[in-house]
């Protein structure tokens, strides 16, 4: 199963959840207007019947108040895993961290982005001595790891890059927004258990500092609130029951795809064993982890009496799953386990011999190859550029000067036009003497070294960020012409800084299909090849028949017509962005050579896309 089917299953699990809590809402609409129903016949001794107003009024409250507190908690956590890390206690670890513990992990975090071709997302540490992580976020670009100091001071770096594997197939998978979903539908749930609660502490209240005498009046406001808090509580049950089902078959295949991409069962299962050594496990102490618990590695609440609430599966069975030759050696677990499942190979045999025939097939995935590429590039680097990139004025700097060098590769400092700190003048000074020195070729670390100065820069305020997006948009207009490659560049900086919305809009087929033909026409029009019109006539021909058959006349205005392009086709589903992609590497591949530019451009729109593209080498990308 490879990143776009991935993407399709997560797509149709977020339709098939609100399906289901559509029902658990019905449910319990019914149930309050039982109970009210109840309450006003008792009150007149009318008989019960059926009430349509009444039934329509509870509807409509019930659905006012759910809605608004599912709303209310998505919009919540939307600015990013950041925000989840912070409720469960995580503080966030500098990018520039020396200590050898944490500079372990920021390492193995930054080789695993590097290689799926993803910004490098922000490491926070959560104080406690279980060994557990988790990944958070509502796109790829705000997304976090979070890891327990109990799992830097246990695991190994091969233990340490299983745990974090995993948890990078979450991000690919498309498991981070659904999870944000359904952590906010289950607040909504638990809004009216909550009302319930309140009445019942208020009708408490009242009682206490009211008369004996006047006690007896209480009985059916507590009555009410009980009734209240009993549905509302069976309701948040039947959200959780949705949450474990869910999250269980998750974690398998997480499990088998951290096995994939490093090729080393014994890192994840040698983890998992020590989970189920030590005394903490992995449980995380924090009144908040109950709402975050299917976004653990592992079960981070304790176990519960019903084995159906358990968002994770057994651990001698995950152990089993991924290491079956070492799976009974040194676990000893009270628990009994189910049956052993089907092993690693089997569940991922398709990816584990994957020969891919093209740049599309190895979207979002991650393969022992990419691995060794990134630890390769992050070698080949001068020292001094990866650490000034992991600091706020060097990564700026970093950026600026990428966009510089298509302007003019030869320019000493920062143009006087271009207001900047004297710092990150200074910054950029030093990064252009080292990077002319290095024998690795400019494009073939520009996104890498990129996406770890963007990850940097995720920590900046808002108000600077903004600043900064404005100091690249003057950047991108100082020669008065852009090329394609810096364009998108900028499209990508663009999303990252930009505030996350709760989803792209989606247009009508009409629309996409002209911005698909403007897209691939501007492609065509801007790329190496001297033949103009071969490669969109191709890929019309293999992907597109229903457009038309020649490109867009040279627009005078390439920036505008390139944004509302991007912006309707980021809302593409999951296949339609396969389509695309694969139309512009047809494009690309219309001729025998192809430069490092145009596989760097392939990534910058895969970023741009939100389908990351790993880190590929021409040798092995044609």
């Amino acid at each position: 199963m490879n990143f776009f089917e991935h993407q399709e299953r997560a797509f149709k699990k977020t339709r098939l959840l609100f399906g289901i809590f559509a029902i658990t809402i019905l449910l319990l609409i019914c149930g309050i207007y039982g109970i009210i129903s109840l309450v006003l016949c008792s009150s007149t001794e009318a008989p019960i019947q059926f009430q349509p107003k009444l039934f329509l009024a509870v509807s409509i409250g019930v659905l006012l108040i759910v809605s608004l507190g599912s709303i209310f908690k998505v919009i919540k956590l939307r600015t990013g895993g950041g925000a989840v890390a912070e409720a469960l206690g995580g503080i966030r670890v500098p990018t520039d961290s020396q200590d050898p513990q944490l500079r372990t992990l920021l390492n193995v975090v930054e080789e695993m982005a590097i290689a799926s071709g993803i910004t490098v997302p922000p490491v926070y540490l959560i104080e406690q001595d279980s060994i557990n992580a988790f990944a958070a976020g509502y796109t790829l670009d705000s997304a976090v790891i979070g890891i327990t100091r109990g799992a830097l001071q246990q695991l190994n770096r091969s233990e340490l890059q299983g745990v974090v594997a995993h948890e990078f197939s979450h991000i690919l998978n498309g498991d981070m927004r659904l999870n944000i979903r359904l952590i906010g539908l289950l607040h909504g749930l638990l809004i009216i258990s909550l009302i319930g609660r309140r009445i019942l502490f208020s009708v408490n209240q009242r009682r206490y500092y009211s008369s004996s005498g006047k006690r007896g009046d209480s009985a059916l406001p507590l009555l009410v609130g009980l009734l209240l808090s009993i549905v509302g509580w069976l309701g948040v049950l039947g959200g959780r029951l949705i949450k474990a089902a869910i999250s269980r078959q998750r974690e398998f295949l997480a499990d088998a795809s951290a096995v994939q991409f490093t090729r080393n069962p014994h890192g994840i299962g040698n983890a998992l064993r020590k989970i189920a050594h030590i005394t903490a496990g992995s449980r995380i102490q924090h009144p908040e982890s109950e709402q975050f618990s299917h976004l653990f590695f592992a079960t981070g609440v304790t176990a519960s009496w019903l084995q159906l609430l358990a968002t994770h599966p057994p651990l001698i069975e995950r152990i089993k799953r991924v290491d079956p030759i070492g799976s009974s050696e040194n676990v000893t677990l009270s628990e009994t386990s189910s049956a052993p499942g089907t092993t690693v190979e089997a569940q991922l045999n398709p990816l584990a011999t994957f020969s891919p025939p093209g740049w599309t097939q190895e979207v979002g995935t991650i393969l022992p190859e990419h691995l060794e590429n990134s630890k390769t590039l992050i070698a080949d680097l001068p020292k001094e550029v990866a650490a000034l990139s992991r600091t706020l004025n060097g990564a700026q700097a970093l950026i600026i000067h990428t966009l510089l060098h298509h302007t003019d590769s030869q320019l000493a400092s920062i143009p006087k036009e271009i207001e900047v700190e004297e710092d990150i003048n200074h910054a950029f000074i030093k990064i252009r003497t080292l990077l002319s020195d290095s024998p690795v070729p400019y494009l073939e670390r520009v996104l890498p070294l990129i996406e770890i100065a963007l990850g940097t820069l995720s920590s900046m305020p808002q108000d600077d960020k903004e600043r900064f997006l404005g100091i690249v948009k003057d950047i991108s207009a100082l020669d008065g012409q852009i090329s394609l490659f810096e364009y998108m560049l900028h499209r990508m900086f663009q999303n990252h800084f930009s505030k996350h919305s709760l989803g792209h809009k989606h247009f009508p087929k009409r629309k996409t299909l002209e911005a698909i033909h403007t897209l691939l026409s501007l492609f065509d029009l801007h790329g190496s090849h001297e033949h103009k019109g071969i490669g969109y006539r191709k890929a019309r021909e293999s992907f597109y028949p229903e457009l038309p058959d020649s490109l867009i006349a040279p627009p005078k205005d390439v920036l505008t017509l390139l944004d509302s392009s991007l912006t309707i086709l980021e809302g593409l589903p999951p296949k339609g962005k396969r389509k695309l992609l694969s139309a512009v590497e047809v494009i690309i591949h219309q001729d025998t050579s192809v430069s490092q530019t145009e596989l760097e451009l392939f990534r910058t729109i895969g970023a741009t896309l939100q389908c990351p593209v790993p880190l590929l080498k021409i040798s092995t990308a044609t």
